[in-house]
């Protein structure tokens, strides 16, 4: 009877089991959506984004405790190809701090605010294509019985209001982690703020859906499709990035 009772034990521990016991180092965000994860105390983490129209953006974050990073970010378009470079008119900057650690009852949550937006920068309106998220509250969840399942959601608040679009934005959406290796991830964004006349969005909310590759213990490589229910004005198709990140400690 009491290994019976040692075997239901085991096998429950393993389905909710926090996340920090079984990531290496959790992910930032799943394709653009923050999650509550967060660089561990001197760790830094290189991500580049390669996206439609040549674009390239790369940031740069550090763990300055166990529960708060900062980073940097700066790209253009047209960076990779042939033409002139457009610059993004300034760099973006990103902070987190986690509030709440993930424990086998409640999920980690993260407060934190990023300015860095990525697409086209459209000057008459004064923000990017993608609009950065600003302020932001992020919760995770991990889930584990056979395959590592991911629920993350949050809300966020983005000072690129000068569309005429200033409203509160909420998303959603889960990571399923196939093997140590593969991890598939969808996410939606009700596209709150980005739905007005002079706004991107038509108003159906962005779904995007991609696969991480950890290709060791320090890189990892996205191949996303983004926009995959077209919402986006005068574009009838998903785009499609690449995402690489490399993390070290300092």
């Amino acid at each position: 009877m009491r290994n019976r009772m040692r075997s239901v034990g085991c096998c429950l521990a393993t389905f909710v089991i926090p996340a920090a016991a079984v990531l290496a180092q959790e992910p930032l965000s799943l394709v653009d959506a923050p999650t509550a994860g967060v660089l561990r105390r001197g760790m830094y983490q290189i991500t580049m984004r390669v996206f439609s129209g040549g674009g390239l953006l790369t940031s740069a974050d550090v763990g300055l405790g166990d529960h708060l990073l900062i980073g940097v970010s700066y790209g253009g378009e047209n960076v990779i190809g042939r033409g002139e470079i457009r610059w993004y008119p300034q760099p973006g900057v990103h902070a987190r701090l986690r509030i709440l650690g993930e424990t086998t009852a409640l999920p980690a949550v993260s407060l934190g605010f990023l300015s860095q937006g990525y697409g086209s920068y459209l000057d008459d309106l004064d923000r990017y294509e993608v609009k950065s998220r600003g302020f932001f509250a992020a919760g995770s969840k991990h889930y584990r019985a056979g395959i590592l399942l991911g629920v993350h959601g949050g809300l966020n608040y983005s000072l690129e209001k000068d569309d005429g679009d200033d409203d509160l934005d909420v998303f959603a959406g889960i990571s399923l982690g196939l093997s140590r290796q593969f991890e598939l991830m969808a996410e939606y964004d009700l596209g709150w703020n980005d739905n007005e006349a002079r706004s991107r969005g038509r108003g159906n909310g962005f779904l995007n859906a991609g696969c991480r590759w950890w290709a060791g213990q320090s890189i990892s490589m996205d191949f996303v499709f983004y926009d995959l229910v077209h919402n986006q004005k005068g574009v009838n198709y998903a785009g499609r990035f690449v995402v690489l990140r490399y993390w070290e400690r300092l």
